[in-house]
């Protein structure tokens, strides 16, 4: 199954680790492996902690593939929990109460290339995470065209889903969000509200 991209989650212990493991071991009482399910979606290209984005006290996980939906790309949140995970979680299943799916806006756009954690961005008590987007083309204005593949990269309120900044490539070609760095990594970041 390894092939068709899954990513896994080792859950730490107390007692300790063996100098090597088999990720075939894993049952959902010591990690699991996190995998979509359905057709042509399968390649998984980035996975970040995502902080606390439901504030339950759990820590959760972002999983992305850029290449979904035409290239738009699509990226998951997993909740944490305290127990009870299945060996395997279907991506393609996820219904709101265990995680959820954010699509890209359009075709090429990649959307998920990179993921991260913003922290609390917003301090609302939730969790935010970044979405680096390297092939979002910037708009044309009065005097410029359109910066085919400029990219950006947005930061997402874990309350509700609201974009709350975004930096976009100044040029054609930029790739902006092609890596998206932790917010709280970051001294001076340059995020622009929207």
């Amino acid at each position: 199954p390894y092939d068709a991209g899954s990513a896994f989650v080792v859950f730490g212990r107390a007692e300790g680790f063996p100098a090597t493991s088999n990720l075939n071991t894993l049952d959902g009482t010591n990690g699991f492996e996190m995998r979509n399910s359905a057709v042509g979606t399968s390649t998984v290209i980035s996975v970040s902690g995502a902080g606390d984005v439901n504030a339950d006290g759990y820590d959760d996980v972002l999983i992305s593939n850029p290449s979904a939906n035409g290239d738009a790309g699509s990226t998951f949140v997993v909740f944490g929990k305290a127990s009870g995970f299945s060996a395997m979680v279907d991506l393609a299943r996820l219904d709101g109460t265990d995680g959820f799916r954010i699509d890209g806006e359009a075709a090429q756009d990649t959307s998920g290339n990179s993921v991260s954690s913003a922290g609390d961005f917003n301090g609302d008590g939730y969790g935010d995470y970044v979405i680096g987007i390297p092939g979002y083309d910037l708009p044309a204005t009065l005097t410029t065209k359109i910066q085919k593949d400029a990219g950006r990269a947005v930061v997402i309120s874990g309350k509700n889903g609201a974009e709350l900044a975004s930096i976009a490539g100044f040029a054609a070609k930029s790739a902006m969000g092609f890596v998206a760095v932790s917010y709280t990594h970051l001294t001076s970041p340059t995020l622009y509200p929207v």
